[in-house]
């Protein structure tokens, strides 16, 4: 198992040098919220407190403790991930061999050890590595409560898997109903006991996932930051409509109300916003203050719109015959809604390789516990509900689904492999007729791993070497199934080299496949695993400029830096920008408070024109970093209107006089950050002191 736990730290950690950092939306978050207590409950992207992040901030704060122990780099905010994927492989060893064997325990880590999806979100300062610990770790414990009746046991599990929904809300709910499940069903106690037990582990595990929710909603909206990503400032909407039922129904994601009149942020001064203007009128910003503000509210299109945005980005001809084969445009494309969904071209390549030997391994482990209660089918329940309730919401879900979501069924995946293997372990050794089930999930694989192997150019011959490895197994366990009933014939021993043989071959495609992505690079973030290069001389998102991000600016952030704090008077914001991608890079660079004006992609309607002109006459922010066209991602946005006044109205400061020193690290205007995507942008600095 040491080896097993190496292997997984060791694939966590490869190529980690080129990940730059990593998700640079959350590296920015990590250093503000790192200044303050109050940044740090909150969660905010700036130091000054005006918008949070999209996620609640569990995860953060584990990356926020690594950066005051080790300091603020990169590698200290990639290594919680490395740690945490590889202590999910040993805990997922753990709980297994205590229940279902040492044959399911190694099956299920090693699994889950070369996993392709797990390997690359464990290289991502995202939430997941963190979720996906919690997870397992709640599952394990629910494990340990079910073989030994112990609430103790029951109510770590239910602590952990709150604190995986302040983690990631409601990515966290698909673990929850198999820990109480299995517990009401299997636990060694009296069918009351059992009841008044799990109603304890479901208020304890409902008070921990949703404390913060109900804290930050109860906290006054001037003493707190925007809540990002929201029509409406509530925390309750960001995990249960906009993360909820919107993500699942494909429901309409833009933000179609103008923003509010006002600044409602932290610190506001009486007086410094004005009356909500007139429904459908544009706002005439207050006396003085020049001709009114034409256009749209800031929104952005639905999630269908979104989805068909990301499957025209990139193409390279690397199909069948030459056709065109789209690349999973940088993790957003998932594949259509369906029963199919977890094994085609998109999902395949991260978890679908071992979707039948797990489905079909599960149904061989049920139907040799009979449904009688027992620690090994409580196991299974918990790994079997986790993986069913994922699975169904990933394979049906109508809005977006980021293939790398799919490391959250990662471990129950690896868990009921495990669980399989040690099934078919017993039923070959025992000489029963329902080994054959452990057979079937063996050819399955193989059709299915070569179905997904087939659809893109890439080692093409790596497919017969698993095909035939796989097929010289089954056809030996075939074998050892038609001579079974003879007396002494077959050992446990010579089952367990068959069994071992068999998870070793089931395992190779998937993981020449990760180590192919990290081969080619992992995207920070959005970490999806496809070996395939997104185009010659192309590289991925984190490693275009020194920061990553989407929409990054074509500037030397030193000299800006440089000349904003030379010039700052007091003001509470060193910049504005539109949207959070510039000011990743400026936070994570110095640290210094930016205003990101509409949040995460321009477009929460956190302040209006009027608000935000009367910052600017009361000496809170005064220079702008606005691109000349605006927009992150061109057909998307549709118009900010608390900005517009600003190239109108401010004076344009010279290039020559805040950005110098520009190196090679700077990408020059008009660089793409992959083929059909964003591109570089020769940012303006506008100064607009005296302009309101």
């Amino acid at each position: 198992m040491g080896a097993v736990v190496a292997l997984s730290a060791v694939l966590n950690g490869w190529g980690l040098s080129a990940m730059g950092w990593g998700n640079a939306y959350y590296s920015a978050a990590v250093r503000s919220m790192g200044s303050s207590w109050h940044n740090f409950v909150y969660a905010s992207l700036d130091s000054a407190g005006y918008v949070s992040v999209d996620k609640p901030p569990f995860s953060l704060w584990v990356q926020v403790v690594s950066a005051k122990i080790f300091g603020y780099s990169r590698y200290s905010l990639l290594l919680p991930e490395v740690l945490a994927g590889a202590a999910a492989v040993w805990l997922l060893w753990w709980g297994l061999r205590r229940t279902w064997g040492s044959t399911a325990a190694l099956a299920g880590a090693a699994a889950l050890a070369v996993m392709p999806i797990n390997v690359v979100v464990n290289h991502s300062n995202n939430t997941d590595s963190v979720l996906v610990l919690l997870m397992t770790a709640a599952a394990v414990l629910a494990m340990e409560s079910v073989r030994t009746g112990r609430l103790r046991w029951l109510l770590g599990s239910c602590v952990l898997a709150g604190c995986a929904m302040t983690a990631k809300m409601l990515a966290a709910a698909p673990v929850m109903p198999g820990l109480l499940i299995a517990f009401v069903w299997c636990a060694p106690l009296g069918w009351k006991v059992r009841v008044r037990r799990a109603a304890i582990g479901a208020v304890v595990m409902a008070a921990v996932g949703l404390w913060w929710f109900v804290a930050v909603q109860a906290t006054a909206k001037d003493d707190r930051p925007y809540v990002g990503s929201t029509r409406t400032n509530s925390v309750f909407e960001l995990a249960f409509e906009r993360n909820g039922v919107n993500q699942v129904d494909g429901q309409n994601s833009g933000i179609p109300v103008a923003p509010r009149a006002g600044d409602g942020r932290p610190g506001a001064r009486p007086g410094s916003g004005a009356g909500a203007p007139t429904p459908g009128m544009p706002d005439a910003g207050p006396p003085g203050a020049g001709p009114p503000d034409a256009g749209p509210p800031p929104s952005v299109g639905s999630l269908a719109e979104i989805s068909g945005f990301a499957e025209g980005l990139p193409t390279v001809l690397r199909g069948d015959a030459g056709r065109p084969t789209p690349i999973t445009a940088l993790g957003f494309t998932s594949g259509d809604p369906g029963v199919a969904r977890l094994t085609d071209r998109e999902l395949g390549g991260q978890i679908g390789w071992l979707v039948p030997l797990g489905v079909i391994g599960a149904l061989a482990a049920l139907l040799a516990t009979r449904i009688r209660p027992s620690p090994r089918l409580g196991a299974l329940l918990v790994l079997g509900c986790w993986f069913a309730a994922g699975a169904i919401v990933f394979s049906f879900t109508k809005g977006v689904v980021h293939p790398y979501y799919m490391a959250g069924i990662g471990p129950p995946l690896a868990g009921l492999v495990g669980v399989g293997a040690a099934t078919f372990r017993f039923d070959l050794a025992a000489g029963r007729m329902r080994a054959v089930l452990g057979l079937a999930g063996v050819v399955v694989s193989a059709f299915t791993e070569w179905a997904i192997w087939r659809r893109f150019q890439w080692r093409g011959w790596f497919a017969a070497v698993f095909v035939a490895a796989i097929a010289v197994v089954a056809l030996v366990a075939a074998s050892l199934i038609a001579r079974a009933r003879r007396p002494g014939w077959l050992t446990e021993s010579r089952a367990a080299v068959v069994v071992a043989a068999a998870i070793v071959a089931v395992l190779l495609a998937p993981a020449m496949w990760t180590q192919g992505s990290l081969q080619a690079g992992v995207s920070g973030p959005l970490p999806y695993a496809q070996p395939l290069s997104i185009g010659a001389g192309v590289t991925t998102a984190n490693q275009i400029t020194p920061n990553g991000g989407f929409q990054y600016p074509s500037i030397s952030v030193p000299s800006l830096i440089e000349y904003l704090r030379a010039h700052r008077n007091g003001e509470r914001w060193a910049v504005a920008v539109e949207s959070a991608a510039p000011a990743e890079e400026i936070i994570i660079a110095g640290g210094d408070p930016v205003m990101a004006v509409g949040g995460f992609i321009g477009t929460d309607p956190i302040i209006s024109s009027t608000g935000l002109r009367a910052k600017v006459r009361d000496g809170e922010v005064r220079y702008f970093l606005l691109p000349p066209g605006g927009g992150l991602m061109p057909g998307l946005l549709r118009g900010v209107g608390s900005l517009s006044w600003v190239t109108r109205d401010c004076t344009v400061v010279p290039v020559a006089d805040w950005e110098h020193g520009a190196g090679e690290d700077t990408a020059k205007p008009g660089t793409p950050a992959f083929p059909g995507g964003p591109t570089a942008t020769a940012f303006q600095l506008y100064d607009c002191r005296g302009a309101v």
